[in-house]
């Protein structure tokens, strides 16, 4: 009777060592999977918060571009409201400056 008490009483043991074992590395492979999971949100937030800021350098940067192309039109319009028939030319620029070069040299033709 006590061989066999002693042979179950082992057999528990190796099965309850067996168990704990293997609980033991679960938690090892569970908080490494942690680990490895609370890093790659960090990555990843990390580099949203990059994209953040570059899209809210882009937009500023934006905006300041559309501020001066505003003024810029609303200069040209001013201009074109003042003088409408200067912008009226049909020669092409070149043809412009060949015919300012000839006035300017003092030769007309």
């Amino acid at each position: 009777m006590t061989n066999r008490f002693l042979n179950t009483a082992v057999a528990m043991a190796l099965l309850l060592a067996f168990f704990l074992g293997w609980y033991v590395k679960g938690k090892f492979v569970d908080a490494a999977l942690l680990k490895a999971y609370r890093d790659q949100i960090e990555i990843t937030q990390l580099a949203q918060k990059t994209a953040n800021d570059r899209a809210a350098q882009l937009e500023s940067t934006l905006a300041a571009e559309r501020q001066t192309a505003k003024a810029t039109n609303s200069k040209l319009e001013k201009a074109l409201a003042k003088h409408p028939d200067s912008f009226g030319c049909k020669l092409p620029a070149d043809g412009v400056q060949l015919i300012n070069d000839a006035i300017a040299a003092g030769n007309p033709g």
